[in-house]
């Protein structure tokens, strides 16, 4: 067996020593705002994605009474400030659609970086240097696609086929270099 390192840093990529440059450049943090609220009773049975005036908005009810309020998207480089117009926005979005939620105790907001690619597919596969991978990109899916994600990595790893859909998450689509010689 060789070494194999796998770049899963996010936007983290930016920055990572050994990394190709093209790489580097190919990620870009995208800034997401959340809210965290807690309902006393009841208010919401299932997760809720609506739009207000043209804004998308989700609702994500836990079990503990939690709600988390989202949808914020906005392409500020690497600020994770909370913005009174983020908060503002999602409070009113979230009231607009489900007005219970006026009753709700406001337990947190916080702002994260999505790490996104210049065409929105994720990165997953070889980067053109030996033993070294990446699995980076995803911007919203990343939770939903992990699972693919880990069987795109493993068939690289142990030098097996990967999945027939994994042609369009090659990293080097994004390579100058190769684009050139295309």
């Amino acid at each position: 067996g060789h070494e194999v390192v796998v770049l899963a840093n996010g936007v983290g990529l930016r920055t990572t020593e050994g990394a190709p440059d093209w790489l580097r450049d190919a990620v870009r943090p995208v800034k997401g705002e959340i809210l965290r609220l807690h309902a006393s009773r009841p208010v919401l049975a299932r997760t809720l994605r609506a739009a207000v005036r043209g804004r998308p908005v989700y609702l994500v009810p836990r079990n503990d009474g939690e709600i988390v309020v989202g949808a914020t998207m906005l392409e500020r480089g690497y600020d994770t400030t909370v913005t009174v117009e983020g908060v503002h926005d999602l409070l009113h979005d979230a009231v607009e659609v489900v007005p219970e939620l006026r009753d709700c105790a406001f337990v947190e907001a916080a702002a994260g970086l999505r790490p996104s690619s210049s065409d929105h597919l994720p990165l997953v596969g070889v980067t053109g240097v030996p033993g070294l991978l990446v699995a980076a990109g995803h911007h919203r899916g990343g939770v939903l696609l992990a699972p693919w994600t880990a069987d795109v990595i493993t068939a690289l790893v142990e030098e097996s086929p990967p999945p027939e859909e994994s042609g369009h998450t090659d990293p080097l689509r994004l390579s100058p270099a190769l684009q050139e010689a295309r």
